[in-house]
């Protein structure tokens, strides 16, 4: 498993989901460093939130003192997908 890096209380992982019907990139959350580039993960789309399987495409650690903005519109992955689900 591919690591993002190390992360202090200072910072928060970031990943880059894409989605199967396109490959424009949307930013998402990570709750810890268990996620990888290439690992299909349930993320909430729409106004209804309803989950979608995506497919992570690259990984980022955000600093919650500089990326507060950022950090504050994202999503949150729900959870890591798996193929027998």
């Amino acid at each position: 498993m591919a690591k993002i890096g190390r992360t202090d209380e200072n910072t928060i992982y970031g990943c880059n989901v894409v989605f199967p019907e396109g490959m424009k990139p949307y930013l998402y959350i990570a709750p810890d460093a268990s996620f990888y580039p290439g690992m299909k993960v349930y993320v909430p789309v729409g106004v209804k939130n309803s989950l979608a399987v995506a497919t992570i495409k690259s990984l980022r650690i955000l600093s919650k003192e500089k990326d507060a903005e950022t950090i504050n519109k994202c999503r949150r992955i729900h959870s890591h997908f798996t193929d027998n689900e």
